[in-house]
Protein backbone atom coordinates (compact mmCIF):
# COMPACT_ATOMS: atom_id res chain seq x y z
CA UNK A 1 0.00 0.00 0.00
CA UNK A 2 1.61 2.87 -0.81
CA UNK A 3 0.68 6.68 0.93
CA UNK A 4 0.85 10.11 -0.65
CA UNK A 5 3.03 12.65 1.59
CA UNK A 6 2.40 16.29 1.14
CA UNK A 7 5.67 18.42 2.20
CA UNK A 8 5.75 22.12 2.10
CA UNK A 9 7.49 25.14 2.41
CA UNK A 10 7.43 29.37 1.87
CA UNK A 11 10.92 28.85 0.51
CA UNK A 12 11.52 26.90 -3.09
CA UNK A 13 15.29 26.04 -1.72
CA UNK A 14 14.06 25.31 1.62
CA UNK A 15 11.69 23.04 0.60
CA UNK A 16 14.19 21.54 -1.53
CA UNK A 17 17.13 20.65 0.25
CA UNK A 18 14.82 19.14 2.96
CA UNK A 19 13.01 16.63 0.71
CA UNK A 20 16.29 15.71 -0.58
CA UNK A 21 16.91 14.60 3.13
CA UNK A 22 13.65 13.11 3.32
CA UNK A 23 13.53 11.14 0.72
CA UNK A 24 16.91 9.94 1.26
CA UNK A 25 15.73 9.04 5.13
CA UNK A 26 12.31 7.39 4.10
CA UNK A 27 12.20 6.42 0.96
CA UNK A 28 11.53 3.47 1.26
CA UNK A 29 9.93 3.48 4.55
CA UNK A 30 12.45 3.10 7.44
CA UNK A 31 10.05 1.69 9.41
CA UNK A 32 8.54 -0.65 7.20
CA UNK A 33 5.11 -0.38 7.46
CA UNK A 34 4.12 1.80 4.28
CA UNK A 35 5.95 2.72 1.21
CA UNK A 36 5.68 6.58 1.08
CA UNK A 37 5.14 9.02 -2.28
CA UNK A 38 6.61 12.33 -1.55
CA UNK A 39 4.79 15.06 -2.78
CA UNK A 40 6.29 18.64 -2.46
CA UNK A 41 4.49 22.28 -2.69
CA UNK A 42 7.01 24.66 -3.74
CA UNK A 43 5.70 27.76 -3.31
CA UNK A 44 4.68 29.56 -0.35
CA UNK A 45 2.24 31.87 -2.03
CA UNK A 46 0.21 29.32 -3.76
CA UNK A 47 -3.04 29.84 -4.47
CA UNK A 48 -5.43 28.08 -1.89
CA UNK A 49 -7.72 26.33 -4.22
CA UNK A 50 -4.42 24.48 -5.92
CA UNK A 51 -3.62 23.98 -2.30
CA UNK A 52 -6.56 22.74 -1.51
CA UNK A 53 -6.39 19.95 -4.21
CA UNK A 54 -3.12 18.68 -3.60
CA UNK A 55 -3.97 17.95 0.31
CA UNK A 56 -6.89 16.38 -1.26
CA UNK A 57 -4.33 13.90 -3.18
CA UNK A 58 -3.02 13.76 -0.24
CA UNK A 59 -3.12 11.39 2.86
CA UNK A 60 -0.95 13.58 5.01
CA UNK A 61 -0.42 16.88 5.09
CA UNK A 62 3.29 17.80 6.66
CA UNK A 63 3.94 21.82 6.47
CA UNK A 64 7.64 24.05 6.85
CA UNK A 65 7.95 27.12 9.00
CA UNK A 66 9.22 30.38 6.78
CA UNK A 67 13.07 30.93 7.65
CA UNK A 68 15.75 32.82 6.86
CA UNK A 69 18.70 31.20 9.05
CA UNK A 70 20.51 28.69 7.97
CA UNK A 71 20.27 28.11 11.98
CA UNK A 72 16.42 27.65 11.94
CA UNK A 73 17.08 25.51 8.88
CA UNK A 74 18.63 22.66 10.89
CA UNK A 75 15.99 22.42 13.21
CA UNK A 76 12.93 21.94 10.82
CA UNK A 77 14.37 18.38 10.31
CA UNK A 78 13.66 16.29 13.47
CA UNK A 79 10.26 18.42 13.46
CA UNK A 80 9.79 16.96 10.00
CA UNK A 81 10.58 13.56 11.02
CA UNK A 82 8.15 13.83 14.22
CA UNK A 83 5.69 14.26 12.15
CA UNK A 84 6.56 11.67 9.23
CA UNK A 85 7.03 9.13 12.34
CA UNK A 86 3.76 9.38 14.34
CA UNK A 87 2.12 9.01 11.04
CA UNK A 88 3.28 6.67 9.10
CA UNK A 89 1.94 3.99 11.51
CA UNK A 90 -1.31 5.55 12.02
CA UNK A 91 -2.28 6.30 8.30
CA UNK A 92 -2.00 2.21 7.86
CA UNK A 93 -4.79 2.01 10.18
CA UNK A 94 -7.33 4.46 8.93
CA UNK A 95 -9.95 4.31 5.96
CA UNK A 96 -8.79 7.20 3.78
CA UNK A 97 -11.74 9.35 4.72
CA UNK A 98 -10.97 9.63 8.09
CA UNK A 99 -6.76 10.56 7.06
CA UNK A 100 -6.59 13.82 8.66
CA UNK A 101 -4.88 17.15 7.75
CA UNK A 102 -1.76 17.26 9.89
CA UNK A 103 -0.25 20.78 10.75
CA UNK A 104 3.59 20.35 11.81
CA UNK A 105 3.96 22.82 14.17
CA UNK A 106 4.20 25.82 12.41
CA UNK A 107 1.82 29.09 12.51
CA UNK A 108 1.26 29.91 9.24
CA UNK A 109 1.01 27.01 6.99
CA UNK A 110 -1.29 25.54 9.69
CA UNK A 111 -3.45 28.10 9.13
CA UNK A 112 -3.96 26.85 5.22
CA UNK A 113 -3.98 23.67 6.66
CA UNK A 114 -7.11 24.22 9.04
CA UNK A 115 -8.58 26.05 6.40
CA UNK A 116 -8.04 23.41 3.77
CA UNK A 117 -8.92 20.90 6.32
CA UNK A 118 -12.63 22.80 6.76
CA UNK A 119 -13.10 22.73 3.18
CA UNK A 120 -12.27 19.21 3.12
CA UNK A 121 -14.27 18.21 6.16
CA UNK A 122 -11.27 16.70 7.24
CA UNK A 123 -10.21 16.20 11.17
CA UNK A 124 -7.17 19.43 11.91
CA UNK A 125 -4.84 17.85 13.53
CA UNK A 126 -2.30 20.51 15.59
CA UNK A 127 1.18 19.30 16.59
CA UNK A 128 2.48 21.37 19.12
CA UNK A 129 5.88 20.79 19.72
CA UNK A 130 6.94 23.81 20.15
CA UNK A 131 6.97 27.20 22.03
CA UNK A 132 7.15 30.28 19.48
CA UNK A 133 7.01 32.39 21.91
CA UNK A 134 10.89 31.67 23.15
CA UNK A 135 11.54 32.47 18.98
CA UNK A 136 12.77 35.68 17.81
CA UNK A 137 11.50 34.84 14.43
CA UNK A 138 8.99 33.48 15.50
CA UNK A 139 7.55 36.61 17.42
CA UNK A 140 8.41 39.03 14.10
CA UNK A 141 5.47 37.39 11.96
CA UNK A 142 3.37 37.40 15.34
CA UNK A 143 2.98 33.23 15.66
CA UNK A 144 2.32 33.28 18.79
CA UNK A 145 -1.69 34.58 18.37
CA UNK A 146 -1.87 32.52 15.24
CA UNK A 147 -0.29 29.62 17.12
CA UNK A 148 -3.06 30.08 19.38
CA UNK A 149 -5.75 30.47 17.19
CA UNK A 150 -4.93 27.23 15.60
CA UNK A 151 -4.95 25.42 19.05
CA UNK A 152 -7.93 26.46 19.53
CA UNK A 153 -9.65 25.66 16.24
CA UNK A 154 -8.05 22.13 16.16
CA UNK A 155 -9.99 18.65 16.70
CA UNK A 156 -7.04 17.64 17.77
CA UNK A 157 -3.82 18.87 19.87
CA UNK A 158 -0.64 16.59 19.72
CA UNK A 159 1.90 18.05 22.52
CA UNK A 160 5.20 17.49 22.64
CA UNK A 161 5.78 17.64 26.56
CA UNK A 162 3.39 17.90 29.84
CA UNK A 163 4.71 21.61 29.88
CA UNK A 164 3.25 22.38 26.13
CA UNK A 165 -0.03 20.43 27.13
CA UNK A 166 -0.33 22.93 29.95
CA UNK A 167 0.05 25.52 27.44
CA UNK A 168 -2.40 24.17 25.21
CA UNK A 169 -5.08 23.90 27.44
CA UNK A 170 -4.32 27.45 28.81
CA UNK A 171 -5.57 28.25 24.69
CA UNK A 172 -8.35 26.58 25.09
CA UNK A 173 -7.35 23.33 23.19
CA UNK A 174 -10.61 20.92 22.65
CA UNK A 175 -8.83 18.14 23.12
CA UNK A 176 -5.18 17.33 23.67
CA UNK A 177 -2.86 13.92 23.67
CA UNK A 178 0.13 14.00 24.59
CA UNK A 179 2.93 12.29 22.19
CA UNK A 180 6.42 12.77 23.12
CA UNK A 181 9.29 12.66 20.43
CA UNK A 182 9.96 8.79 20.03
CA UNK A 183 12.45 6.61 18.17
CA UNK A 184 12.87 4.12 14.68
CA UNK A 185 12.99 0.56 16.31
CA UNK A 186 14.13 -0.31 12.97
CA UNK A 187 16.88 1.70 13.21
CA UNK A 188 17.69 2.51 17.15
CA UNK A 189 18.88 -0.63 19.01
CA UNK A 190 21.56 -2.20 21.49
CA UNK A 191 24.42 -3.14 19.10
CA UNK A 192 27.61 -5.31 19.56
CA UNK A 193 29.85 -2.70 20.59
CA UNK A 194 33.23 -4.01 19.76
CA UNK A 195 31.74 -4.90 16.21
CA UNK A 196 30.66 -1.48 15.75
CA UNK A 197 33.86 0.33 16.25
CA UNK A 198 35.56 -2.56 13.81
CA UNK A 199 32.90 -1.57 11.10
CA UNK A 200 33.84 2.15 11.89
CA UNK A 201 37.35 1.80 12.22
CA UNK A 202 36.85 2.78 15.79
CA UNK A 203 39.79 2.39 18.56
CA UNK A 204 38.64 -0.53 20.68
CA UNK A 205 41.23 0.49 23.46
CA UNK A 206 39.98 3.88 24.51
CA UNK A 207 36.48 5.10 26.02
CA UNK A 208 34.12 6.62 23.43
CA UNK A 209 32.26 9.48 24.31
CA UNK A 210 29.37 10.63 21.80
CA UNK A 211 27.24 13.22 20.98
CA UNK A 212 24.87 13.40 18.47
CA UNK A 213 22.88 16.46 16.81
CA UNK A 214 22.83 20.23 16.07
CA UNK A 215 25.70 21.97 16.90
CA UNK A 216 23.45 24.79 18.78
CA UNK A 217 24.34 27.24 21.20
CA UNK A 218 22.11 25.80 23.20
CA UNK A 219 23.20 22.25 22.98
CA UNK A 220 26.35 23.04 25.52
CA UNK A 221 28.84 21.17 22.68
CA UNK A 222 31.56 23.62 23.96
CA UNK A 223 31.07 22.63 27.74
CA UNK A 224 31.43 19.24 26.83
CA UNK A 225 34.56 19.81 24.80
CA UNK A 226 35.96 21.52 28.13
CA UNK A 227 34.21 18.85 30.18
CA UNK A 228 36.67 16.20 27.59
CA UNK A 229 39.40 18.58 28.52
CA UNK A 230 38.87 18.19 32.23
CA UNK A 231 39.06 14.22 32.02
CA UNK A 232 42.31 14.22 30.31
CA UNK A 233 44.06 16.23 32.90
CA UNK A 234 42.77 13.41 35.05
CA UNK A 235 44.35 10.87 33.17
CA UNK A 236 41.23 9.68 31.49
CA UNK A 237 41.66 8.99 28.08
CA UNK A 238 38.79 8.89 26.02
CA UNK A 239 37.82 9.80 22.56
CA UNK A 240 35.02 12.34 21.66
CA UNK A 241 32.70 11.71 18.58
CA UNK A 242 30.56 14.86 17.55
CA UNK A 243 28.06 13.86 15.07
CA UNK A 244 26.39 16.75 13.64
CA UNK A 245 26.40 20.54 12.13
CA UNK A 246 25.42 23.45 13.26
CA UNK A 247 27.23 27.51 13.82
CA UNK A 248 29.63 26.56 16.92
CA UNK A 249 31.37 23.52 14.41
CA UNK A 250 33.88 25.71 13.91
CA UNK A 251 34.07 27.49 17.47
CA UNK A 252 33.61 23.49 19.11
CA UNK A 253 37.12 22.17 16.83
CA UNK A 254 39.23 25.75 17.96
CA UNK A 255 38.21 25.10 20.97
CA UNK A 256 39.19 21.67 21.13
CA UNK A 257 42.28 22.38 19.44
CA UNK A 258 43.36 25.44 21.97
CA UNK A 259 42.97 22.57 24.94
CA UNK A 260 45.17 20.40 23.19
CA UNK A 261 42.44 17.84 22.30
CA UNK A 262 42.91 17.77 18.95
CA UNK A 263 43.35 14.01 18.63
CA UNK A 264 40.75 13.35 21.34
CA UNK A 265 38.07 14.60 18.79
CA UNK A 266 35.88 13.73 15.95
CA UNK A 267 33.50 15.80 14.57
CA UNK A 268 32.14 14.31 11.40
CA UNK A 269 28.97 14.40 9.39
CA UNK A 270 27.08 11.25 8.99
CA UNK A 271 23.68 10.07 7.49
CA UNK A 272 21.14 10.02 9.96
CA UNK A 273 20.99 6.32 9.10
CA UNK A 274 24.52 5.90 10.27
CA UNK A 275 24.04 7.60 13.90
CA UNK A 276 23.07 4.63 15.31
CA UNK A 277 26.04 2.46 14.55
CA UNK A 278 27.90 5.39 16.04
CA UNK A 279 25.85 5.30 19.16
CA UNK A 280 26.23 1.79 19.47
CA UNK A 281 30.26 1.95 19.65
CA UNK A 282 30.17 4.55 22.23
CA UNK A 283 30.70 4.18 25.86
CA UNK A 284 28.90 7.04 27.18
CA UNK A 285 25.59 9.10 25.26
CA UNK A 286 25.73 12.62 25.83
CA UNK A 287 23.19 15.89 25.78
CA UNK A 288 24.81 18.49 27.54
CA UNK A 289 21.95 21.25 27.07
CA UNK A 290 22.15 24.61 28.69
CA UNK A 291 19.40 26.14 30.29
CA UNK A 292 17.46 29.07 28.52
CA UNK A 293 13.74 30.13 27.62
CA UNK A 294 13.50 27.06 25.25
CA UNK A 295 15.17 24.07 27.11
CA UNK A 296 12.71 25.43 29.93
CA UNK A 297 10.04 24.04 28.03
CA UNK A 298 11.95 21.04 26.59
CA UNK A 299 10.17 18.15 26.07
CA UNK A 300 11.95 14.42 25.13
CA UNK A 301 14.70 15.33 22.81
CA UNK A 302 14.37 13.02 19.95
CA UNK A 303 18.10 12.25 20.74
CA UNK A 304 17.28 10.93 23.98
CA UNK A 305 14.42 8.51 23.12
CA UNK A 306 17.56 7.05 20.53
CA UNK A 307 19.85 7.10 22.88
CA UNK A 308 17.56 4.85 25.48
CA UNK A 309 16.67 2.65 22.84
CA UNK A 310 20.98 1.87 21.52
CA UNK A 311 21.23 0.71 25.62
CA UNK A 312 24.00 2.68 26.23
CA UNK A 313 24.27 4.74 29.99
CA UNK A 314 23.47 8.46 29.13
CA UNK A 315 24.46 11.55 30.59
CA UNK A 316 22.13 14.24 29.72
CA UNK A 317 21.60 18.06 31.79
CA UNK A 318 18.79 18.51 34.02
CA UNK A 319 16.69 20.62 31.82
CA UNK A 320 13.06 20.66 31.38
CA UNK A 321 11.26 17.61 31.53
CA UNK A 322 14.04 15.28 31.11
CA UNK A 323 14.24 14.67 34.58
CA UNK A 324 10.65 12.67 34.34
CA UNK A 325 12.31 10.42 31.52
CA UNK A 326 15.62 10.15 33.14
CA UNK A 327 15.91 9.01 36.94
CA UNK A 328 18.83 10.23 37.92
CA UNK A 329 21.08 7.30 39.47
CA UNK A 330 18.79 4.97 37.48
CA UNK A 331 18.27 5.35 34.03
CA UNK A 332 21.16 7.60 33.24
CA UNK A 333 22.92 10.70 35.17
CA UNK A 334 21.71 14.26 35.13
CA UNK A 335 23.96 16.91 34.83
CA UNK A 336 24.14 20.78 36.08
CA UNK A 337 23.72 22.34 32.72
CA UNK A 338 26.89 24.40 31.76
CA UNK A 339 29.09 22.98 34.38
CA UNK A 340 32.30 21.19 32.46
CA UNK A 341 33.22 19.69 36.03
CA UNK A 342 29.96 18.22 36.66
CA UNK A 343 29.69 16.80 33.05
CA UNK A 344 33.44 15.70 33.64
CA UNK A 345 32.33 14.08 36.65
CA UNK A 346 29.33 11.93 35.60
CA UNK A 347 31.12 10.35 32.45
CA UNK A 348 33.94 9.25 34.95
CA UNK A 349 31.43 7.78 37.26
CA UNK A 350 29.87 5.27 34.59
CA UNK A 351 33.41 4.78 33.19
CA UNK A 352 34.55 3.91 36.22
CA UNK A 353 31.38 1.69 37.88
CA UNK A 354 30.95 -0.70 34.88
CA UNK A 355 28.04 -2.58 37.01
CA UNK A 356 26.46 0.37 37.39
CA UNK A 357 26.30 1.46 33.53
CA UNK A 358 25.05 -2.29 32.57
CA UNK A 359 22.23 -1.54 35.67
CA UNK A 360 20.96 1.89 33.78
CA UNK A 361 21.49 0.79 30.08
CA UNK A 362 19.27 -1.35 30.77
CA UNK A 363 16.81 -0.22 32.42
CA UNK A 364 16.67 2.84 29.88
CA UNK A 365 15.87 0.40 27.51
CA UNK A 366 13.35 -1.05 29.11
CA UNK A 367 11.77 2.33 29.61
CA UNK A 368 12.53 3.57 25.92
CA UNK A 369 9.50 0.94 24.35
CA UNK A 370 7.24 3.44 24.90
CA UNK A 371 9.05 6.12 23.32
CA UNK A 372 9.21 3.68 19.80
CA UNK A 373 7.05 5.37 16.88
CA UNK A 374 4.96 2.28 16.35
CA UNK A 375 3.58 2.28 20.15
CA UNK A 376 3.24 6.58 20.19
CA UNK A 377 1.05 6.11 16.85
CA UNK A 378 -1.48 3.70 18.28
CA UNK A 379 -2.35 5.95 20.85
CA UNK A 380 -2.39 8.75 18.25
CA UNK A 381 -4.55 5.92 16.10
CA UNK A 382 -7.19 5.46 18.76
CA UNK A 383 -7.59 9.04 19.24
CA UNK A 384 -7.52 9.69 15.47
CA UNK A 385 -10.56 7.21 15.48
CA UNK A 386 -12.35 8.45 17.85
CA UNK A 387 -12.41 12.55 15.67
Amino acid sequence: MAYHLALAGFRTTWVTSHARRFRRFFGPSSLQTVNYNLRIIHSGYLPLPRLIRLIRAADVFLEGIPTHSATENLRMFPRLARGFGMTSCSLTHLPDEKAPVVSVSGPLWGMAGLIASRVLQRPFVFDLSDYFPTWESMRRVCATGIQETLIEAADLVLCASENLEQYARSARAATTLLIPNGFDPNLHFPRDRDRSRSQLGLPTHRHILCYAGNLLPRSGVLELVQAVGRLKERGVATLLVVLGQGPLAESALRLASRLGLADTMVLKQVHYRDVPLFLGAADVLLAPYLKDRRTDFLMVPQKLAEYMACGRPIVVSDVGEIRRVVIDGETGLLSKPGVPDDIADKIESILSKPQLARSMSLKALQKSRCYAWPNLAARLTRQLQAL
